[in-house]
C-alpha cells in the first residue's frame, strides 16, 4: 500500500507508481466521492 500527504494547501500528490499503473497525466480530472471516512477519486474520460 502507498500514502501520500494532504499539504498545508489542502493538496495531495498521486504516488508514481499510481500515476504510472493508470496512465494518469497532468492535468488530468476527477471526480472526488466521500464514502463514509473513504475519499474515492475516479479519472474521469478525456472526450478528445
Amino acid at each position: 500500500m502507498v500514502s501520500a500527504t494532504l499539504s498545508n494547501q489542502f493538496q495531495i500528490a498521486i504516488p508514481k507508481a499510481v500515476r504510472d499503473e493508470l496512465g494518469l497525466q497532468a492535468g488530468q480530472k476527477f471526480s472526488v466521492i466521500p464514502k463514509g471516512s473513504v475519499i474515492e477519486l475516479v479519472p474521469l474520460l478525456s472526450l478528445g
